[in-house]
């Protein structure tokens, strides 16, 4: 099911000689690593399920399993030592947010934050929208940058039941589930029992591959008239595992429209993960991707007002910096300012890779900072 790539260190094995005297130098080495995980790699990440499939099923699962990889293949790498590791992500399965919080009943501790599901707020409408909104949505866009404020953490594979406002003619509440693939939260549709019996199922698929083989020919033939090209859907469907007892699972498959007909997205994804050694162990690299709300920028406008006026002006019309008139430094103390704002009780070492809209003559134009906690403030990453 799986074509796994090759194993490779970069720049053609630059690393040969330093691995070669490994043996005759017990101290430790510092290295940089960047390769890719080859079948018999999972197998050292004493993880059962990605050594019988060849893939991690979630970022958490890769994060436990890689530094158990590393230390089986480089265990005399010490030390500031990094490793930048390609690996199979399976986007089939959701790990949902509230998974844990079940788990959690049984235990007597009480449970810090335990959300099964999530209700959106006024604040959290002002957030995204800005002041002066209507109270709901009305796009996907709007619902992911909601989701990813609230779960900045979020990895592949992870779901929350969201209830919110929505607006399509009319407004009204729904409840639903979303979950996260390929960096992207999606509306999760379930199948009923009309799109099973058109697909001549009663409640369920006989495997992963029959719903993969019938599920875009429904979506062809039934749903979503006006798709678009690049359109994509998440379809939740059952189906039962033979191989672990005919128990009944869960699975979902993302499709796409290619502006003629729908097909499935691979369930597998190249995932990356960036590592560093600390003298005793291999770390994941804890960076929080985030990308700046309207709520950021009025944020930047009511509190830059005096230190730039023209550039506040200038974001009060088009929200992005104008960089003919933010300088570099300005930019980076407003990011870390918001920052600041919206993550003071981050703990130190929490870093954010930070993404903003810029004016550079055109628009559409994206860059990026890294910071990091440092005590009271953020600060780059060095």
């Amino acid at each position: 099911m799986l074509l796994l790539a090759a194993f490779t260190i970069v720049a053609c094995d630059p690393l040969a000689e330093t691995f070669e005297k490994m043996d005759k130098n017990p101290a430790p080495i510092v290295a940089e690593l960047e390769f890719t995980l080859d079948e018999d790699d999972y197998e050292l990440s004493g993880n059962e399920n990605a050594a019988k499939y060849g893939s991690f099923s979630n970022e958490d699962d890769a994060k436990e399993g890689i530094p158990n990889i590393l230390v089986a293949k480089y265990p005399q790498l010490g030390v500031t030592s990094s490793a930048i590791v390609y690996y199979d992500l399976y986007q089939g399965s959701v790990k949902f947010i509230y998974d844990d919080w079940k788990a959690d009943l049984y235990v007597p501790e009480p449970v810090e934050d335990p959300i099964p599901v999530y209700t959106v707020t006024t604040a959290d409408y002002d957030a995204v929208l800005g002041e002066g909104n209507y109270g709901n949505f009305d796009n996907a866009e709007d619902i992911n940058t909601l989701l990813n404020m609230k779960y900045p953490d979020a990895y592949g594979n992870t779901g929350v039941e969201l209830t919110y406002e929505y607006y399509s003619g009319g407004t009204s509440t729904v409840t639903n589930k979303w979950s996260k693939h390929y960096d992207v939260w999606y509306f999760q549709n379930d199948l009923d029992s009309d799109a099973y019996s058109y697909m001549g199922r009663s409640s369920y698929f006989s495997s992963i591959d029959d719903a993969e083989t019938k599920v875009p020919v429904w979506l062809t033939n039934t749903q979503f008239p006006y798709a678009k090209a690049g359109d994509r859907h998440l379809i939740n469907f059952t189906y039962k595992d033979y191989d672990d007892n005919k128990n009944y699972k869960d699975r979902l498959i993302l499709n796409e429209f290619d502006g003629d007909q729908w097909f499935v997205i691979s369930s597998i994804t190249v995932a990356t993960l960036k590592l560093g050694h600390d003298g005793k162990i291999w770390v994941p690299d804890n960076t929080i991707k985030y990308t700046m709300a309207s709520a950021d920028y009025d944020w930047v406008i009511a509190n830059y007002a005096d230190i730039n006026p023209a550039g506040v002006a200038s974001m009060s019309n088009y929200g992005n910096y104008d960089l003919t008139i933010w300088s570099s430094e300005e930019i980076q103390n407003s990011i870390a300012d918001i920052l600041m704002n919206n993550f003071a009780s981050a703990e130190d070492g929490q870093k954010y890779l930070v993404t903003y809209s810029v004016w550079t003559g055109s628009a559409g134009d994206f860059p990026t900072l890294h910071m990091v906690k440092a005590g009271d403030k953020y600060v780059l990453v060095e």
